[in-house]
């Protein structure tokens, strides 16, 4: 069983892909500083007239709100306030305050004796526009150790151990690395599984399509017109899968069981074909983080156990040197 299942996986889905109907998953890369944020409820500071804090921070992104021509400045900064904790900033640096106009399409209904025709014309809507830079304070980043930085699995293959290394950025996206074996198969056999992730529709590469009302998630791995996977989250613990093989023109059809405990955290997955259990892959939590994982077969009625993951964690010291970087800077770590 063990050999036949991992070759199958990396055949199917070798490559990286762009992507298809609602929405693709994307890396989450910061333009101006590449640090992970959180999002927070915290009071968010505001500078004008060229200030800067005081305290080693980054510059992110922009950020900017909008409102009614009519707004005042003190909802405008409130809105962009209320933007700047939900992606996680702590600070703004003021840039400008400017009206703007949005141009939208309306249809009138014109009658011409016995004719009705449809006229379309443009409205102008004016609105205010006010930008800022983006914000983030060194000390406030204490969720570092949260985030996967390298995982380590050992796969067990006819009766022996290969370890594999696997990389990861700051927003889970797997980072090309020397171990491409390692690469190729965590691509192949983890990736499409990563149920949480694709949940969220946060996978680099895969196309995602959400049904609101019937509580659907549909997502995919498609390169070029060429799909590759395909599989759709039904509401409750249960994910249709669909595996194409371009070169022979089949699919094969897998079905992922998840078992959740009482405080909705994903504690155990099942991979059927046909109603066989292929395996099964029990997770490890520290701290309400994924420690790791291990992935069993059921062979002659015994459990096998396919691989181990064991996942090692970012630190403050990954992060880039921040501005205003004074002598505590390594005091909170």
């Amino acid at each position: 069983m063990q050999r036949k299942l991992y070759p199958f996986f990396i055949i199917l889905l070798l490559s990286s892909c762009s992507y298809y109907t609602l929405y693709t998953g994307t890396e989450n890369r910061k333009p101006l500083t590449d640090i992970p944020l959180r999002p927070h409820q915290n009071n968010v500071d505001v500078y004008f007239n060229n200030e800067t804090p005081t305290q080693p921070y980054y510059r992110v992104m922009m950020v900017d709100a909008t409102a009614p021509a009519n707004a005042s400045y003190n909802e405008l900064l409130n809105n962009l306030k209320q933007h700047a904790s939900a992606a996680g900033l702590d600070g703004v640096i003021i840039l400008s305050k400017q009206q703007a106009t949005n141009y939208s399409n309306v249809t009138d209904e014109i009658r011409l004796k016995d004719t009705t025709i449809q006229q379309e014309r443009q409205v102008a809507n004016a609105y205010e526009l006010l930008s800022a830079i983006g914000l983030k304070y060194y000390n406030n980043i204490h969720y570092m150790d949260t985030i996967v930085k390298t995982s380590i699995i050992d796969l067990f293959e006819n009766g022996k151990a290969r370890k594999l290394t696997i990389n990861f950025d700051y927003y889970g996206n797997v980072v090309d690395g020397p171990d491409k074996y390692g690469l190729q198969f965590y691509k192949s056999n983890i990736i499409p599984f990563d149920i949480e992730r694709h949940t969220r529709g946060s996978m680099a590469n895969w196309e995602y399509q959400r049904d609101e009302i019937n509580n659907v998630v549909s997502f995919r791995l498609k390169q070029a017109e060429i799909i590759y996977t395909a599989a759709t989250i039904l509401p409750g613990n249960e994910i249709n899968y669909k595996f194409f093989d371009p070169q022979n023109a089949t699919s094969q059809q897998f079905k992922l069981l998840c078992l959740y405990n009482v405080e909705g955290i994903l504690i155990e997955k099942k991979l059927y074909k046909n109603n066989t259990l292929l395996w099964k892959e029990v997770i490890s939590y520290k701290d309400n983080t994924i420690a790791g994982f291990r992935r069993f077969a059921l062979i002659n009625g015994i459990e096998v156990l396919l691989l181990q993951a064991d996942n090692y964690f970012y630190n403050k010291d990954d992060l880039p040197t921040p501005l205003n970087a004074i002598s505590q800077l390594h005091t909170e770590k």
